[in-house]
């Protein structure tokens, strides 16, 4: 009997290690189009978006990101390019239409991730995983960042606006 009880803590505990971790997830719209007539579906970024998208990369630089997910468009492609350069991931691509799938992957990983979404879908995604309804995003709001946090049954949800100011002037 006395083995038995000495066996038990450590089964306690390893059962402990083995409960996830606590991880992040970054759901943002995609920076700021163009105006593109021979792509009017699929424009890429404007001279801010690209400056933002790279901004972005900078915000979450200490996150320690492990996977970012994009829409197979380009603007979001585009978006979360310079955060994957700078994590060294490739970018995974999900269907807007099916965000359901998307949540469900994303709460089975378990690991701080990038969504690059839309104006529709970005605040969809974070209501799904946070269980709140949330509005759309305005066709001009470029400047909301999602954060979720979750541990365990826990989700924290905060909507940052993010701190950037574009420069017109720049061209890079």
């Amino acid at each position: 009997m006395p083995r038995y009880a000495l066996m038990l803590p450590l089964l306690l505990s390893l059962c402990a290690s083995a409960t996830a971790a606590p991880y992040s997830l970054y759901l943002v719209r995609h920076a700021e189009k163009a105006v593109d007539p021979a792509q009017p579906k699929d424009p890429s970024l404007t001279a801010c978006g690209i400056q933002r998208s790279a901004w972005l990369a900078q915000l979450l630089a200490s996150k320690q990101i492990e996977a970012i997910y994009s829409s197979d468009y380009r603007r979001t492609q585009h978006t979360a390019a310079p955060s994957a350069t700078a994590f060294g991931l490739t970018v995974q691509l999900y269907h807007p239409a099916k965000l359901a799938a998307l949540q469900q992957l994303l709460q089975q990983r378990q690991q701080n991730a990038m969504v690059v979404g839309h104006s529709n879908t970005t605040p969809a995604l974070a209501g799904l995983l946070s269980q709140q309804q949330l509005q759309p995003l305005d066709e001009q709001q470029f400047d909301r960042l999602y954060q979720l946090q979750l541990d365990g049954e826990q989700v924290s949800l905060s909507i940052i606006q993010q701190d950037f100011n574009c420069d017109p002037t720049r061209t890079d």
